[in-house]
């Protein structure tokens, strides 16, 4: 009976969305519902009301109120639905979190979704009223969608949204109530808005969209969600091309044809950019493009692909780049403040627990020899006890280790030495336990430091699934031979694009694999397996860890798999070229003889007539009706760059162009060059930071100013002339290795990297190192640091301040009373300030100087909670240059509202207070006076204006005395939120402001 009601409940479960979505149109409800209709990897859902997390199927339901959460390396697809009618279509991609605000379909489609992190590819096509509505909301920004294809990215670090248009019109709202910036987003836009953690007014930024940038931020989901719907696109952007033309403010008469041009080729920009990125191969594109052509008529012309940009738009988006930097700036500096607290509380903790362990142990030891003399003392006489404690007194009332003499005249006698006859415990002899060769678990365990292998096995997919429902997965052995001494292999593999499966096991118990890299990416295990997919040849390595947790051993497998190439069934060059795959479209290859001219042949496939190839410096060489080709001229004892390009019978360019590297008659590349790798300033500016080479061979020096809290090591495409290629870099600071994207956090002071590279042809390998100097002071002070009285000082950490002010600010134990101020400068710089001055909260001075001095230290007496002070220095050119300080001894004090006034404005010279009454430590209602007027005012009276945010709509930005206005609040009640933050920008706290306007007096009962 329980076997078959627990069918029956899996049955319900499983069938309980069909029947939700059969019955939703014919209830009386007015919910609309999203179904996830695919899925990959780990998708969590809680239930709107829930504390706990459900693992996502497909076909599971959301209703309104429901947390959808998509793990690393996985993605959903939602589609929205009213009772059996499907419309709007949502890909979530990886490591995103979103909730669905609102779903009804009361008076017409109301879709609402909130998005706190990650990204999301949307398709709108419920859009057919003034009533139908779909939004989408994120930390900064409110997107109104009307029939459109947009994508969205929400930074989970900073919060800021980048939302890029492909087809309509999106109108983003900041969700800064108090003065919202309103922009419509059209196709070829890329609107990028920051302020998220509310501490700054957000903004909105728009340029074209940078395809680069936009594929970092991305997945291979979100580009096969934009590959399926390139239909849809293409044939909106054409019908609403005229519509974009006279309704974007940006396009002027003398660039519309420019612009026409850069929409009908933004798809083919999207998807070379999607190649380039390797977030989709060229096959898999080819077929999806083709399966849409099948489906809707529709054809996307892959060689339409350029977007122009002017002068002005190349600008922009460097703006806007400079923006997202910023923002992630901020966050990074708040997050690190976060977890400086809890490091320096967890270490107070850890401390004051060391001194508690220590103290008992201290306690026990001196208990264990109180004992021991009270022993000792119970067998003495009155004389010898007097004698003993003699002899202690004389040693610092340390206890003596005499032992009582065996035997004599009735009683012990104390001796000051020991000896061995008179002491059996002491004596080695009689202490079986001392002897090594009595003590069999000292001897050293041989297997300990075995960290062999006793079986290393791989294994590729077969082709096809199994013939049977059910079946799943099937593999094959590849043979290697493998023996536990033998230490690397070389693997050939027939098949190009199956997936790989290794297992480890190690000889001895106890070993364990460390880790297992395929190009020194570690590889996820599960079930005891490593899973990977990869073409050319590729570099696999086994870590297995002895016992003993010391010895170790490195079992390496060189994989070569097929040069297959799209377009082409089979290639070959003339002898003396060894070729190896390294990606979809890059090919590498070296000779030791060099060589002056090289010859190849190809066998295309159906679609293609004929290639071209040059190299860097010549004109391209075309094929031979044969297929045959010629290239002389080749740089001898060098690296070579060969373009290769395929074309059709139309003479149409076939796939994506394709890179191949000779390294002609050179034995061993050359890594010592001047700038072996580019170094550039923040994430994602373009702009270079100048290194050079120390005295110290392959090490480098950068400098950084004070605001410079991040670094990027550029990555050279195939195409480009750059000979060494980064493939990893270390943290010394972090000891840990940085993942892509390749973003160099930067402290105060010096930071130590190891750049890890290889050349061209990914045969060789060597390494940098690299310290980055970061500027632990703004200009033009070269130190500054708060001290408690040491040698060492903590430096200040930054805030944007007020009215143009810079604020920095440091938080220092309640014990402290105290602490000094410290700044330096060179004052024989051409540039060094010419005095300074320093001001108390109160702008009463506290100290003064001249710039010839070079250093400046200020004892300052502190008070419980905030310490302000104002630092001005006069510039070389006399300008004053103003810093504001905070120092917050002990804990942040608490956010409190305070008193605050509001009032109904019923003329431009007449309010009247409205009542109001607390309804939670919190929360407040307000209550009007005088029926029908439904305009107010609001004045917080113990708060600075810069740190008080109001949400909500109808208002402007508060006057100069902190006064917000509100006009035609809606009738009915209407919440309000007052968010306060801390000046270090900290903490906020969130309060809540209801008021009911009623339009007209209630009738009488």
């Amino acid at each position: 009976m329980r076997m078959v009601l627990r069918w029956f409940l899996i049955i319900l479960i499983a069938i309980s969305p069909i029947f939700g979505a059969l019955t939703e149109k014919t209830s009386a409800a007015s919910s609309r519902i999203a179904v996830i209709k695919e899925l990959t990897g780990t998708v969590k859902v809680k239930k709107a009301g829930g504390a706990k997390e459900f693992t996502a199927f497909a076909k599971m339901s959301l209703n309104e109120g429901d947390i959808l959460a998509v793990a690393g390396s996985s993605s959903a697809i939602l589609q929205f639905a009213n009772g059996t009618e499907e419309d709007d279509k949502m890909t979530v991609g990886a490591n995103s979190t979103l909730s669905f605000s609102k779903l009804s379909n009361k008076k017409g489609t109301t879709t609402k979704v909130s998005m706190f992190n990650g990204s999301a590819w949307v398709d709108v096509k419920s859009i057919e009223n003034n009533e139908d509505a779909f939004s989408l909301e994120t930390p900064t920004t409110i997107m109104g969608v009307r029939g459109t294809h947009l994508l969205v990215n929400v930074d989970p670090l900073s919060g800021a949204t980048h939302l890029t248009v492909v087809a309509g019109v999106v109108n983003a709202s900041t969700t800064d109530s108090a003065n919202p910036d309103t922009r419509n987003v059209y196709p070829t836009e890329n609107a990028l808005i920051t302020g998220d953690d509310r501490n700054r007014s957000p903004e909105i930024t728009i340029a074209p969209v940078d395809l680069e940038r936009l594929m970092q931020l991305n997945n291979a989901s979100i580009v096969q969600a934009i590959i399926r719907a390139a239909a849809d696109i293409s044939e909106e952007n054409k019908a609403r091309m005229d519509d974009y033309v006279n309704e974007a403010e940006f396009v002027r008469p003398s660039d519309e044809s420019r612009y026409r041009n850069n929409v009908e080729n933004l798809l083919g920009a999207v998807f070379a950019q999607a190649l380039n990125s390797q977030l989709v191969t060229q096959e898999r594109l080819t077929q999806m493009l083709a399966e849409v052509r099948a489906q809707s008529g529709v054809a996307i012309d892959l060689s339409k692909k350029t977007i122009e940009l002017s002068a002005e738009e190349k600008q922009r988006q460097n703006e806007q780049r400079s923006k997202e930097q910023e923002a992630r700036k901020h966050a990074l500096e708040k997050k690190q403040q976060e977890e400086k607290i809890r490091d320096r509380e967890l270490a107070e903790k850890l401390n004051k627990e060391s001194k508690l362990r220590e103290e008992e142990k201290r306690k026990a030891l001196l208990d264990k020899n109180k004992r021991a003399t009270e022993q000792y003392e119970s067998l003495l006489n009155e004389a010898e006890k007097k004698r003993f404690n003699e002899e202690r007194l004389k040693l610092g009332n340390g206890i003596p280790t005499p032992s009582p003499a065996l035997g004599g005249g009735g009683g012990t006698q104390p001796s000051s030495t020991v000896s061995p006859t008179q002491s059996p415990t002491e004596s080695p002899t009689q202490s079986p336990t001392q002897s090594p060769t009595q003590s069999p678990t000292q001897s050293p365990d041989p297997s300990a430091t075995n960290a062999l292998l006793s079986s290393l096995t791989l294994q590729i997919e077969d082709e096809g699934e199994g013939e049977n429902e059910g079946e799943g997965e099937s593999w094959t052995n590849v043979d290697f031979g493998f023996e536990p001494e033998t230490k690397q292999y070389e693997i050939d593999i027939d098949r190009d694009s199956a997936m790989l499966k290794l297992k480890a096991i190690p000889v001895a118990a106890g070993a364990s694999i460390q880790s297992v890299q395929v190009d020194g990416e570690s590889v996820t295990v599960s079930n005891g397996e490593y899973s990977f997919l990869s073409s050319g040849y590729h570099m696999v390595s086994v870590n297995v860890l002895a016992p003993n947790g010391i010895n170790s051993e490195v079992y390496t497998l060189k994989i070569q798999r097929p040069l297959t190439m799209y377009g082409v069934q089979s290639w070959s060059s003339n002898q003396g070229v060894e070729w190896y795959k390294v990606t979809e479209d890059y090919f590498s290859g070296q000779t030791l003889t060099s060589l002056s001219e090289i010859t190849f042949h190809f066998e295309f496939d159906s679609g293609v007539s004929y290639a071209e190839m040059r190299t860097s410096v010549g004109e391209p060489v075309r094929t031979d009706v044969d297929g045959n080709l010629r290239l002389t001229g080749l740089p001898e004892s060098s690296y070579v760059l060969l373009s290769l390009q395929l074309f059709d019978s139309s003479d149409a360019l076939v796939g994506q162009e394709k890179a191949l590297w000779i390294m002609n008659g050179l034995s061993q590349p050359d890594f010592d060059v001047e700038e072996p790798f580019k170094l550039l300033m923040d994430v994602p500016s373009p702009y270079p930071i100048e290194y050079s080479e120390t005295a110290e061979e392959d090490h480098y020096f950068a400098e950084t100013d004070h605001h410079q809290d991040g670094a990027l090591i550029r990555i050279p495409g195939p195409m480009d002339e750059s000979l060494i290629v980064p493939f990893a870099i270390f943290d010394h600071q972090k000891d840990e290795f940085i993942t892509s994207p390749w973003e160099l956090l930067l402290q105060y002071g010096n930071n130590d990297f190891t750049v890890y590279v290889t050349d061209r042809t990914g045969f060789f390998f060597h390494t940098y190192e690299l310290r980055i100097f970061r500027a632990p002071a703004p200009y033009p002070l070269t130190d500054w640091s708060l001290s408690s009285g040491g040698e060492d000082g903590e430096y200040w950490n930054y805030v944007k301040g007020l009215y143009g002010k810079s604020r920095y600010y440091l938080q220092i134990p309640l014990a402290q009373e105290s602490a000094e101020f410290r700044m330096s400068w060179d004052p024989e710089a051409p540039k060094a300030p010419l005095s300074y001055r320093l001001f108390d909260e109160d702008m009463d001075r506290i100290a003064n100087g001249e710039g010839g001095a070079g250093s400046f230290i200020q004892s300052l007496s502190l008070e419980p909670g905030y310490n302000r002070y104002l630092l001005e220095i006069m510039d070389y050119e006399n300008y004053p240059i103003k810093y504001e300080l905070v120092i917050v001894r002990g804990e942040l004090p608490e956010l409190t509202l305070g008193e605050f006034e509001i009032k109904q404005i019923l003329s431009e010279n007449t309010s009247v207070a409205m009542n109001v009454y607390s309804t939670g430590p919190n929360s407040f209602n307000a209550v009007e006076n005088v029926y029908g007027i439904n305009n107010f005012s609001l004045r917080l009276l113990e708060h600075e204006r810069t740190e008080v945010f109001l949400y909500a709509s109808g208002y402007t930005s508060p006057d100069e005395s902190g006064t917000y206005i509100f006009n035609n609040t809606p009738y009915g009640v209407k919440q309000f939120e007052i968010l306060l933050r801390d000046i270090t920008h900290q903490v906020h706290k969130p309060f809540y402001l209801n008021i009911n306007f009623v339009q007209a007096p209630p009738p009488p009962p």
